[in-house]
């Protein structure tokens, strides 16, 4: 029978393109508030949110979460997480945006 494990690795390899061997992965420590519910009240607590990506974007946090036996969305929720924790990274952001905000001004003025 194929795991979910099994399955993840053979979609990397056929991502990546070649065969190879693989080293063990340690599992992703996460708090118990970033696993997504599968049932009950829980599931609440939750919002589906959709997300736009550029190919690239969707291809590096796919290859990221493949590497890392995780699936897309726990990657997000886990960089959400600690964006929040890190006032630094969250400052680091706040300059991005504002940096991609002027290029959109630009960009619509011309």
């Amino acid at each position: 029978m194929t795991t979910p494990t099994d399955m993840r690795e053979r979609m990397r390899r056929t991502a990546l393109g070649t065969p190879r061997e693989v080293a063990p992965r340690q599992p992703l420590a996460v708090e118990g508030n970033l696993l997504r519910p599968r049932k009950g009240n829980d599931r609440k607590r939750f919002i589906r949110y959709s997300l736009d990506l550029s190919r690239e974007q969707h291809r590096y946090v796919r290859q990221y979460a493949l590497d890392h036996d995780a699936d897309m969305s726990l990657v997000l929720r886990v960089l959400i997480d600690e964006m929040q924790k890190d006032i630094a990274w969250q400052q680091r952001v706040a300059d991005t945006l504002s940096e991609v905000q002027q290029r959109e001004e630009m960009e619509r003025d011309i």
